[in-house]
């Protein structure tokens, strides 16, 4: 048996997932896995799992759930002492303790100089991440515990990239550290890693940016100053230190090889000068690309217990490709003012696709990802195997002969909402998720997704661009086999519009969901991801 909590909280055994029931049933196991091999007095069970608002039958309650969790797991894994419990497991069934033993093992290899063994066990410890830890939780003891986990990640991170930086993978890693340090611009450590990497890139006038950044950020934020270390950074790169060059490497040498890619790392591809990001997950049979809707940055996609699981449902039937689409999340901005084609982003997404090592995908559209799924499949039928499209539509602007689209003066409006509360998921998640607006924790993630996924600017130009969407006609093109999928009552895009798409695709399968959230990930979302692992898992 295998206990995970890096993650949603899951007990594996063998293949299949063992159902441990509730919340508090849930919280009181990923406590007592944190306290492995110790006793943990009831006094305190109830303290972190209800804290001043423990209820009067508190310990009987913990007697109840204790007695769950045996039904669940065993009777001698879960033992009882004279003033509390113990969960009895071997330490390296659980991934936090293989976490900490591979991150203890590179940082050794660090400190004996041994770059490539440190590279390869901490990449190996990061992989078992499969989301925030613990973020399901808002107990007291799931609070500071995910805080600790998560600062014992971003210190292995930044061991892994010492080690890669040694190694001479500088132009690899300023890469990744482009966006790390826009996800944690305060950590100097990484802002340090990014002007060496930028710098040993031959980038010196980016190098030296980054830190300019730096200076502005803690300045504006915290109202102080970077720290003696990076300002003498800084001066070593305008001085070309020749300590700053890449590691040296013998005449004739090889390169030294790339630690292997873990499930979920961020590549890039290249189509012209634009460098698209897609990552690929998953232990299924079947190839599955999935393209988002507007400006979600996959990046984030996991810090969203939602989310998180709507992805480990896709990767648990399919190999997963997802992907930013150029101008969003981490793949290259666009110029203001410059609108790419749905044809040119429709072949972004078969870069994306050859780059994975995809051969004949089936194609998972969502919101106005459908658009480009859709025209992938109408240009590339023989190397599309199937085709899912959720809360599409065929065309966006209300016409005499399509009554279910928006009025100009509507869509004006919105787009006006959306630049004026851009990053206030509380304010535009009633139009995109109304029956999940007033999830605190949805609220944040989405405001902080909306922020980092894209300006206000090119957030109002990717919906403009939808204005002149037509595609009812390319539609009666495709020949693979499709579902569409639309939830009863979305309210940003009307059922009609689900219905319109699948009449105009011929043979295709129409499922009609309750509920009024678009968003696929909020909601019921496992109505939806039923009809969608049926129909992919016909034969093809």
């Amino acid at each position: 048996m295998e206990f995970l909590l890096l993650g949603p909280l899951e007990v594996r055994d063998g293949n299949s997932a063992a159902k441990v029931g509730g919340a508090k049933q849930r919280a009181l196991l990923a406590l007592l896995l944190l306290d492995l091999g110790r006793v943990v007095a009831a006094d305190r069970l109830i303290d972190e799992l209800w804290g001043e608002r423990a209820p009067a039958s508190a310990r009987k309650m913990v007697h109840v759930h204790v007695s769950n969790l045996r039904k669940a797991l065993g009777a001698e894994l879960v033992r009882t002492h004279a003033v509390g419990y113990s969960i009895e497991v071997e330490a390296a069934t659980l991934d936090v303790e293989r976490f900490e033993h591979l991150a203890a093992e590179g940082r050794a290899a660090i400190a004996a100089g041994d770059p490539a063994v440190a590279s390869e066990r901490l990449a190996k410890a990061l992989s078992l991440w499969r989301g925030p830890a613990l973020a399901e939780f808002s107990e007291p003891f799931a609070v500071r515990e995910g805080a600790r986990l998560e600062a014992l990640r971003l210190a292995a991170l930044e061991d892994r990239i010492e080690a890669d930086l040694a190694l001479g993978r500088h132009a690899g890693t300023a890469t990744e550290l482009d966006s790390l340090v826009r996800l944690h611009p305060h950590r100097e450590r990484l802002r340090g890693q990014h002007m060496v990497a930028l710098y040993r890139s031959g980038r010196q006038a980016e190098a030296l940016a980054s830190y300019r950044a730096a200076w502005r950020s803690l300045d504006e934020e915290l109202g102080i100053q970077p720290s003696a270390e990076l300002r003498e950074l800084e001066q070593r790169i305008l001085a070309h230190d020749p300590a700053l060059a890449p590691p040296a490497r013998a005449a004739g040498a090889a390169l030294p090889r790339a630690a292997p890619q873990p499930q979920g790392a961020t590549r890039y591809a290249s189509r012209g000068d634009i460098s698209l990001a897609f990552q690929v997950f998953g232990e299924g049979e079947l190839e599955l690309a999935v393209t988002t809707g507007w400006v979600l940055p996959m990046e984030l996609f996991r810090d969203d217990p939602g989310f998180a699981r709507f992805l480990d449902r896709l990767g648990s039937f399919a190999r997963v490709l997802l992907w930013d689409k150029r101008g969003t999340g981490l793949s290259d901005r666009i110029a203001p003012g410059t609108r790419p084609t749905l044809e040119e982003r429709t072949a972004d997404l078969g870069t994306v696709i050859e780059a994975a090592g995809f051969r004949r995908p089936a194609l998972l559209g969502l919101s106005e990802g459908c658009h480009l799924a859709a025209l992938y499949a109408v240009a590339q039928p023989e190397r599309t195997s199937m085709l899912a499209l959720y809360g599409g539509w065929p065309r966006t602007l209300r016409a005499d002969d399509y009554p279910w689209g928006d009025t100009p003066e509507w869509f004006a409006t919105l787009v006006d909402l959306v630049r004026e509360h851009w990053g206030d998921a509380g304010h535009l998640l009633q139009y995109w998720a109304p029956a999940s607006q007033h999830d605190e924790r949805l609220r944040a993630w989405w405001s902080r997704a909306l922020r980092l996924g894209a300006t206000p600017t090119a957030a109002a130009a990717w919906l403009e661009l939808m204005i002149d969407v037509d595609l009812r006609e390319t539609l009666s093109a495709i020949r693979a086999p499709c579902l569409v999928a639309h939830r009863r009552g979305d309210v940003i895009v009307p059922v009609g519009n689900g219905r319109s798409l699948a009449e105009c695709i011929p043979d295709s399968e129409y499922v009609e969901l309750p509920g009024t959230d678009h968003l696929w990930w909020t909601g019921d979302q496992d109505t939806l991801l039923d009809a969608i692992e049926r129909f992919f898992s016909r034969p093809r």
